[in-house]
């Protein structure tokens, strides 16, 4: 059984270094020498910007407009930014949503017949800014271990904090399966080996 970044490591190793360099019958030449020939035709355009590239990779579902802004994974999302499509569009209406898994600081939202979408910041931004999904489906689990709702934001910071202490004991645990469970649980990753969960201040 291999972690995910070891996966990832031997895919990317084959995809590169043996099926792209192998000829295929179909196009007759490698898919190394073909991308290579294509990007001799075409200009390779990169996302201006980190929003931009987030909404192209972004996962993308449909949420309903609340008067109290919009709830994503038992998070809420608003501010001033979302305050015109509230005014104009009016509680329910259904609005497409972007958001990045590895941060639920922020999410993208389209109103209807809208083609660019508005930044909308959560409300805890202590909380969840740079929280993956996975620390968060995690913090709720330990929440409902504490006995307490998962609606009840102090609640979450207290299990976040809990997770944190306990990951870093973990870290440095003698067992390596240990070891990379405690990683993932702190989003460490190949591009991201200084990931951290944080503790959260408790709220004012």
């Amino acid at each position: 059984v291999l972690t995910l970044a070891e996966f990832k490591q031997v895919f990317e190793k084959w995809l590169l270094d043996i099926y792209a360099q192998t000829r295929h019958r179909g196009i007759q030449t490698t898919p190394w020498a073909k991308w290579h020939e294509g990007a001799q035709r075409r200009v390779r355009e990169l996302p201006g910007d980190l929003q931009t590239l987030k909404r192209r990779i972004g996962r993308v579902t449909e949420r309903s407009l609340r008067a109290d802004g919009i709830n994503l994974k038992g998070l809420r999302y608003a501010d001033d930014r979302l305050l015109p499509i509230l005014k104009k569009w009016g509680i329910g209406t259904k609005v497409r949503v972007v958001y990045d898994a590895e941060d639920l600081g922020d999410i993208q939202v389209w109103a209807p017949e809208e083609n660019d979408p508005v930044l909308v910041l959560a409300i805890d931004q202590d909380y969840t800014r740079g929280l993956t999904l996975i620390q968060h489906q995690l913090i709720r689990r330990q929440t409902l271990e504490n006995g307490k709702d998962i609606e009840d934001t102090e609640a979450l910071r207290i299990a976040k904090n809990q997770m944190a202490v306990a990951l870093e004991a973990l870290v440095r645990h003698r067992k390596l399966r240990t070891r990379r469970k405690a990683a993932a649980g702190h989003g460490i990753t190949s591009e991201n080996p200084e990931a951290r969960l944080k503790p959260t201040a408790p709220a004012s």
